[in-house]
């Protein structure tokens, strides 16, 4: 099996490519070589995978999960991985999780990543295709405690925000108003390039996110519209320059570059909610608020979803506290 993938970012070379080969493919694997593949190196090689088409976000995550793949399998081999194994990793897991008072939500996550890996190893041929993943359902067994959403920024909040953006860093408060004008998650945001402005429908197209320098296919890798309202306009033409060049960034930094949403945080937002007594969020709270607030002002949930790119039932389960219509417990006595 051997394949060619090619990665094409319009921001850093609009006509160019690079060819890239994951490791896993630049050599047929026997039989011999699938018993003797280690838990560790098909980790590696799942990493290496998905780095093509996940954020960075994820795959820095992939990389301190791997300590403790390393850590516990040292170099145990694929075929000996049984059930009761991957148990007591799931346990290792939990401990280390709790030791740290860390999420339980985490450990459930990592353990699925290990299940994927499992079924793309088989699916590639990297490993016996008959040995069923001993990670599987295993992620059912962890349960996390409820965790409370942070709190959408009330209007009070907002005004103060944009205005401290306006009197300490100018430059972008067009992109925070951004976010909280479309509830466009901070990649998307990020990534948006003229040329997904669409001014004859009003329309901002969103398929594409740009993290760490790297561009990919949005969260839900769907695309969608949003519909630009006056104000969204106006947003978008404070941003207008000589230099509108289709494939351009529409917001950057001082310097043209594109936002690197942690530098963004640490050294503007942060900074500019501080001085203006503004309680920390992170700046993806812009999309809760968006949401929230779309919601009691009695959009529907289908419509809502249609421009943040959610799955409805996944809106009415996070955000059903904020549906104007939901109902009234009445009074007993």
């Amino acid at each position: 099996m051997f394949r060619v993938l090619l990665l094409i970012n319009p921001v850093i070379n609009p006509r160019g490519y690079q060819v890239v080969i994951p490791q896993c493919y630049q050599k047929e694997r026997t039989s011999m070589d699938r018993q003797q593949t280690t838990l560790l190196t098909l980790w590696d090689d799942f990493r290496d995978y998905k780095s093509l088409m996940v954020s960075p976000v994820t795959i820095k995550k992939y990389d301190t999960f791997r300590y403790h793949v390393q850590s516990f399998f040292e170099s145990s081999v694929i075929s000996e991985t049984n059930r009761a194994i991957a148990r007591r990793f799931l346990v290792h897991l939990k401990e280390k999780t709790e030791q740290r008072n860390g999420s339980l939500s985490t450990a459930k996550e990592q353990i699925g990543y290990l299940n994927a890996m499992w079924n793309w190893g088989r699916d590639e041929g990297l490993i016996d295709f008959n040995l069923p993943s001993p990670f599987s359902g295993l992620s059912k067994e962890i349960k996390p405690s409820p965790k409370q959403p942070p709190r959408p920024f009330t209007k009070g909040e907002i005004s103060l925000i944009l205005e401290g953006f306006s009197r300490y860093h100018p430059h972008y408060l067009s992109y925070v108003q951004f976010l909280l004008s479309t509830g466009a998650r901070i990649g998307e945001a990020s990534g948006l390039l003229w040329r997904h402005i669409n001014w004859e429908n009003s329309t901002i197209w969103i398929g594409e996110s740009l993290s760490r320098g790297k561009r990919n296919p949005t969260k839900t890798r769907k695309t969608r519209v949003i519909p630009m309202n006056e104000k969204i306009k106006s947003i978008i033409e404070s941003r207008k320059t000589l230099a509108t060049i289709d494939f351009f960034l529409v917001f950057t930094t001082q310097n043209g570059s594109a936002i690197d949403d942690h530098n963004f945080n640490k050294r503007t937002w942060k900074s500019t909610l501080e001085m203006m007594g503004v309680e920390y969020r992170k700046p993806y709270n812009c999309r809760h608020t968006f949401i929230s607030h779309c919601l009691e002002s009695g959009l529907s949930p289908s419509t809502v979803a249609s421009i943040t790119g959610h799955n409805v039932d996944t809106l009415y389960r996070n955000y059903a506290g904020s549906v104007i219509s939901r109902p009234t417990i009445p009074s007993m006595f």
